[in-house]
């Protein structure tokens, strides 16, 4: 197969939906690969889309009840790591219920200070498509926002399901 260059598959690139992208095209070869990625760290509309965050209860004890309420925090991309390309900056909170933002934002410093776990689900989106719960490995959480990797969110989201001859998802 002759070489194409860069400069052609960037071109390329802008008519293939994120996914595609993701979880077909980018595994081509490595000169895709290192297209790929660099589309999807710096186009506008892909990465800065995203928004991670995670529900949160207000209740007192660790038990839930009906009653109790529950909230989300949520963070907006803001910019790639300056020192560490792999990471992006997560930041510019988003509390909801609005009325519980003082109680969202001291429970998000609490999560934050213990370090929110590889068990935690976090709630990613991209744009105004549908949210998916997901559990990220590589997460670093301060009082301001989060860190992740920005490989690992893409891998994450746009995860396919895999299914059996019959059509069933695989768990």
């Amino acid at each position: 197969m002759p070489h194409i260059p860069d400069e052609i598959w960037l071109q390329i690139i802008d008519y293939v939906p994120a996914a595609d992208l993701w979880n077909n095209m980018r595994l081509a070869s490595k000169q895709l690969l290192r297209c790929v990625e660099d589309y999807v760290s710096k186009a506008p509309g892909m990465l800065e889309d995203f928004t991670i965050g995670l529900a949160f209860s207000l209740a007192a004890g660790p038990h839930h009840r009906w009653y109790d309420v529950r909230g989300t925090i949520t963070f907006s991309f803001v910019a790639l790591n300056k020192h560490n390309h792999d990471y992006a900056r997560f930041a510019r909170c988003l509390v909801h219920p609005q009325r519980m933002f003082d109680r969202g934002i001291e429970q998000w410093r609490r999560i934050s200070s213990g370090g929110p776990g590889e068990r935690q689900d976090w709630r990613l989106q991209h744009s105004i498509d549908s949210t998916k719960l997901v559990k990220l490995r590589k997460v670093i959480a301060d009082a301001d926002g989060v860190y992740c990797d920005w490989r690992e969110l893409f891998d994450a989201y746009y995860k396919q399901q895999q299914r059996d001859v019959y059509g069933r998802i695989i768990a």
